[in-house]
This record gives structure tokens, sequence and C-alpha cells, in this order.
């Protein structure tokens, strides 16, 4: 299920992102179209969408056929960037228990990714870059008819606990690491930190929960019924003040 929610305090560094996209440029696949009506390909060479066959003749070994892709980056500098922030599935779980991560299988239309990463980049210079600190809070499940969860007599919610993990991609960081958070759904004053960072932040901090590890888990209350529940994470991005 997907439960990731970004908010970020950087929204003028992400403007200025969007000025840097490079121009557009059309482009063509080359090769022996294969959605030609009747059977086999275009006998001539056709300018077009892939699929392409190399030949218009069948268990030919000569020809070719041609596609293009692109390969793009958006360089920052000066900024504090929360770069990437990870989907939590757990799966199929019992109530009452507690399930280790599972997937990144998506039910909300959010900012999240499926490969569980949480990503900042400093770009400020190595003087302005003392550290920063992100945090996650956990909101209020909600089944597949977006009913809230409602706590039963024990008053037990869900909870989800973020476990340290290692860096995954780094520089020159001064005293990073991320750090146990456990976070009561709902909570909206309940926030734990993750990530940590001392002076000398500049650089890419990269941080993954993979699945099928105890990295994050997630405590299912007897109170739920059978459904599938969502909720959202909000990761927020603080830089540490000079």
């Amino acid at each position: 299920m997907k439960m990731g929610k970004l908010f970020s305090s950087i929204a003028t560094a992400t403007m200025v992102l969007t000025t840097l996209a490079p121009a557009a440029v059309a482009n063509a696949a080359t090769g022996h179209a294969t959605n030609v009506a009747g059977s086999g390909v275009a006998q001539e060479v056709s300018n077009g969408d892939l699929p392409m066959a190399t030949s218009s003749k069948p268990n030919d070994s000569s020809g070719s056929a041609t596609a293009q892709s692109d390969a793009n980056v958006k360089v920052i500098d000066g900024f504090l960037v929360l770069n990437n922030v990870p989907d939590l599935g757990f799966g199929v779980a019992i109530a009452g228990n507690t399930v280790n991560l599972h997937d990144g299988n998506s039910m909300r239309d959010d900012d999240g990714n499926a490969q569980g990463i949480l990503e900042v980049v400093d770009s400020r210079k190595t003087d302005s870059a003392n550290g920063f600190t992100v945090t996650a809070s956990l909101g209020e499940f909600a089944d597949s008819k977006n009913s809230a969860f409602s706590t039963g007599s024990d008053g037990a919610n869900f909870v989800l606990t973020l476990n340290h993990v290692g860096v995954l991609q780094h520089e020159q960081f001064g005293g990073e690491g991320t750090e146990q958070a456990v976070l009561t759904a709902g909570g909206t004053t309940n926030s734990g930190t993750v990530v940590q960072t001392g002076t000398n932040s500049r650089g890419t901090h990269t941080f993954k929960y993979p699945n099928a590890t105890d990295k994050a888990t997630l405590s299912v209350p007897a109170a739920a019924k059978a459904d599938e529940y969502s909720a959202a994470i909000t990761w927020t991005l603080i830089p540490t003040p000079a």
C-alpha cells in the first residue's frame, strides 16, 4: 500500500530547478515498421515509433533498427533539496500483529517511490552546509471506502516504526545517520527524527528501506477489520540554523 507524502521547506529551491530543464528534441525510430496492415512488415525503411524491425524479411541477419531515448540531469547550486521519499507497503497482515516491510505498491497518488529510497541533496557551499534534519509523521489510516480507522476498546492504533538504515551514497559528511522513529497514526504533533546530520553535510545523502526486512515495521491494531488501509507519511526537511 502506498503511504508517502512529501512536505518540504524548500519550495523556492524546487522552483529554481524547473528553469534548468533542457529543450526537448524530437526524434523518430528508424527501421521497418511492424504496424502495417496485413502480414509482414513495411518494405521500406520508415521513420516513426517503436517497435521497428531490422528487416522486412523474416529470419534475416542483415539490416538495423534505431531508437532514441535520453539521459538527463538537473544541476543545482546552493540549495538543500528533499529529492526522494519512500512509499512503504506491508503486504498482507493479520489484525493484532506486527509485519515487516514487504513492498512499495502504490495506493495513493503522491510523491513517494516504490524503491524505499529516502534522499536529500545538499548543494549549499561548505561554509553554509551546517547540517539538516528529516522528520516523519504518520497520518490517519483509512479503509478502501476512505473511512478513517476507529480504535477499539483498547485504544490501540496503527504504529509505524522506522529503524536505522545505512547510507547507500555519500560524500564527505559529518556525523550523519538515521535514527529510529516510532510513529502512531493520526498523531499530528507526533513526529520522529529520521535523519540527523552534523556539519559539512554537502553532498547526496541516500538511504533505503529494503523490502522484506525489519527496517520498517507496522503494528496492526486488533480492532482493524478485513479491508485495505492506507495513510500518508509526511516527511519534513529542516536545515540546521547557522
